[in-house]
């Protein structure tokens, strides 16, 4: 029998050795770790109690309440829900709030999926809120929130970009209870924290007595980008809380798992679910293209003069020592990116550089500068670099404090090329972005589908369609060719079109800069 407590922790207990024997098993997971080359076990149970009796040991384990699905569809086991029955939420409960909003703000308007994603956020425990981009997700959260009028909530995101657009959208619905200033000490006594995961972990690791205490009072939790839950930065504030005072547990996010096909089969996949459980909800990003409610994004891979660079032979099974090889140092790739951001720059497409590494980003920025092309670069801790030229005519790099203002104001100045680092990668809206370009070649739907969502907001003028571009990296190392393949695959499920002509691609840029 499972016992389903409706907390973090679930128990099975009262069947035979050799069936818990078989849920022990399911619930070990092993993962190969590269860099060390040693397998790691990760054991998703704890054992609570034993009892012999004659020649039999029984056992009461308890696991995860997110992996409850997951063990009965591989065994016949009865569940037994034993938790508080939460409160039920209806259509109309959302209706009526949702027309409270929009008399203070006529801008919002609820959608049909929205008005679901609310209820499954409201009516359940656990939920991953699978939200594709473009679909309203922090209007869905700002929402719920709303409605959980009484109760004291937890707002976790990693990236201060995005808490900031959280927090303008939790006051355009007239939510005034927010702490709010990444500059400044949580003011505990609001209703909704807003945090970053960062000072939340710095918060527990010296105990922060203040924090403590408001974490006894939350009643929800809410991880925006909650593809990220499974560090224990994100997840371990559950853990203080009083489980008898939380009453639910939400996770939103636009591409949640890496293995998006077979999500049990990879070690951090499999811990977001037994941390918050399979998707609740599911609005993918196929979805929204056709509903209209982001633009149609075309994909084109540039075909670069590409072969495998050399490393030592020592080192060839290191994936980072190849990272830096085959993508961040590659002269004929970055080279073919400069080329593509002149030419989109030169057809006035606002475009977005993706790149992880900052000293490389700011290299390639040097380049396309000496080449006659502004920029900027966004990066973490809201810092903005730009090269400029001195009076002597040497071009220096300028740092400074900024904003996601600063990205509109330099689009304002003429300025086409916005380079970003993973802080732009999630969530961020920007919705004068036309063009992405992909310099770092990411491995994970996750990344790629976050990317392709930074050019596809809903174009208020003009064609509805944005640009994703990669790059083609085959005849170089094997593990780069078959990520290059599966980015291909990933753009495709989520309804990507490919162009595969240059010719192709270069008419749609120009014809759409005649638009302009």
């Amino acid at each position: 029998m499972i016992y389903n407590t409706r907390t973090f922790w679930s128990y099975v207990g009262n069947e035979s050795p050799a069936m818990i024997g078989q849920i022990k098993e399911l619930l070990t997971r092993k993962s190969y770790d590269f860099d060390t080359k040693t397998t790691k076990i990760t054991k998703f149970y704890q054992c609570i109690n034993k009892i012999q009796i004659e020649d039999e040991v029984y056992e009461t384990i308890r696991f995860p309440t997110g992996l409850i699905k997951f063990i009965t569809d591989k065994f016949p086991i009865l569940v037994e829900d034993t938790g508080i029955t939460p409160n039920i939420y209806t259509e109309q409960n959302v209706l009526e709030y949702a027309n409270i909003v929009h008399e203070f703000n006529p801008k919002f308007e609820i959608r049909d999926y929205q008005i679901n994603a609310t209820l499954t956020s409201l009516n359940n425990f656990q939920s991953l809120i699978y939200a594709s981009v473009g679909s309203g997700k922090t209007s869905v959260m700002s929402l719920v929130c709303k409605i959980l009028e009484d109760d004291r909530i937890l707002i976790m995101n990693g990236n201060n970009f995005i808490l900031q657009q959280i927090y303008d959208r939790l006051v355009s619905f007239n939510i005034d209870s927010i702490s709010w200033n990444p500059s400044k000490e949580p003011d505990y006594t609001k209703r909704i924290v807003l945090i970053n995961t960062k000072s939340s972990d710095e918060r527990l690791n010296r105990q922060d007595e203040n924090y403590l205490k408001f974490l006894k009072e939350v009643n929800t939790i809410i991880w925006d980008e909650a593809q990220h839950l499974q560090a224990l930065t994100s997840f371990e504030p559950m853990f203080y809380v009083d489980s008898q005072k939380l009453h639910h547990m939400i996770g939103y996010s636009g591409s949640p798992f890496r293995n998006y096909e077979h999500p049990y089969n990879d070690i951090d996949d499999f811990t977001l679910i037994a941390i918050i459980g399979e998707p609740a909800f599911t609005y993918e990003m196929k979805d929204t293209i056709g509903d209209e409610n982001i633009a149609q994004p075309y994909s084109y891979f540039i075909n670069y003069p590409n072969k495998e660079p050399w490393v030592p032979d020592h080192l060839k099974e290191n994936y980072f020592v190849q990272y830096r090889a085959n993508i961040t140092y590659n002269k004929a790739r970055n080279r073919a990116g400069i080329e593509m951001l002149k030419y989109l720059n030169k057809n006035n497409i606002k475009t977005l550089a993706s790149i992880n590494n900052i000293k490389p980003g700011q290299n390639l920025m040097k380049t396309l500068k000496e080449e006659g092309v502004d920029s900027i670069f966004v990066c973490g801790d809201n810092t903005i670099y730009e090269w400029v030229y001195t009076k002597r005519g040497k071009l220096k790099l300028e740092t400074r404090t900024g904003t996601t203002d600063d990205i509109k104001k330099a689009f304002e100045n003429a300025y086409n090329i916005i380079f970003g680092s993973t802080v732009l990668d999630e969530g961020v809206d920007i919705e004068e972005f036309q063009a992405v370009v992909l310099f770092s070649a990411g491995k994970t739907p996750i990344a790629g589908i976050q990317r392709v969502g930074r050019c596809s907001r809903k174009k208020k003028t003009g064609k509805n369609i944005s640009f994703v571009i990669d790059f083609k990296d085959i005849n170089g190392n094997y593990m780069f060719r078959n990520h290059y393949e599966k980015r291909k695959k990933m753009m495709k499920d989520s309804g990507v079109i490919n162009i595969e002509l240059v010719q192709d691609f270069c008419k749609m840029i120009e014809e759409l800069n005649d638009l302009e």
